[in-house]
């Protein structure tokens, strides 16, 4: 990913150069010419303002080459249906703290994969982590008792009481919107998906978290965790 801001900074020196010819020839009262060179500058100056927010975008966005680890989540029962989670990122070490309701955790995560002349300017697969919920086995219950929805997106965890959660900044040109509301028309993205995947919470119990090109995977790491699984899997038969 690191053509881009060389692009961005290509179009920034290109339009500063324009710009300073363009005062030059104001100076000497050629106000057609003079007009047209900083009116071209604007536009460069645009064009590198573009692909800076788009550089600063996909650096959201974690490489993405084969199947590894991307986190680990542990579970410490508070109360029935309320769990103390720990999210631990393999990427960049650190921890998110957070407390969910239900009986099952879902992590959301968003997938890029490029194509063609975007592959060339070295946009590798990327994923971000977009979201940890909790879940409720019960319908009835999921749709009257209260949830907890939590961002990944940012260094803050916010809850799903708050209503600005899902908006990101004005100023930031996020990839993931502009690609869904373009899709007919982007070539250059081979495949732009979700993936989410959930299991049950039980006290004590550690899964990892992996990531491929196809999605996101987990896996049970200690004896709670595969018993949960194991008395998750038995249930979803017997119903």
């Amino acid at each position: 990913m690191s053509a881009i801001p060389v692009i961005s900074g290509l179009f920034a020196v290109l339009a500063v150069v324009i710009f300073a010819r363009g005062l030059r020839v104001l100076f000497r009262r050629r106000l057609l010419s003079g007009l047209g060179l900083t009116s071209a500058a604007m536009v460069f100056f645009a064009i590198a303002a573009v692909f800076l927010l788009l550089a600063s975008n996909l650096h959201t966005y974690q490489r993405l080459v084969y199947e590894r680890p991307v986190a680990d989540i542990q579970f410490t029962r508070i109360r029935p249906q309320l769990y103390h989670v720990t999210l631990s990122r393999r990427d960049t070490g650190k921890q998110q703290l957070f407390d969910l309701r239900g009986d099952e955790w879902q992590l959301d995560a968003q997938v890029l994969i490029w194509k063609g002349l975007a592959s060339l300017l070295g946009l590798d697969a990327g994923y971000r982590l977009y979201r940890l919920a909790g879940r409720y086995r019960n319908i009835k219950q999921a749709r009257q008792a209260p949830r907890t929805i939590y961002s990944l997106l940012s260094a803050d965890t916010l809850d799903a009481s708050s209503t600005a959660q899902w908006q990101l900044n004005d100023w930031t040109l996020d990839i993931w919107t502009w690609a869904h509301d373009y899709a007919d028309k982007l070539h250059f993205v081979d495949a732009i998906f979700g993936s989410a995947i959930f299991l049950p919470m039980t006290d004590g119990a550690k899964y990892t978290v992996l990531i491929s090109r196809t999605g996101l995977l987990v896996r049970p790491v200690n004896k709670p965790a595969r018993e949960a699984v194991r008395g998750w899997i038995n249930l979803k038969k017997l119903n």
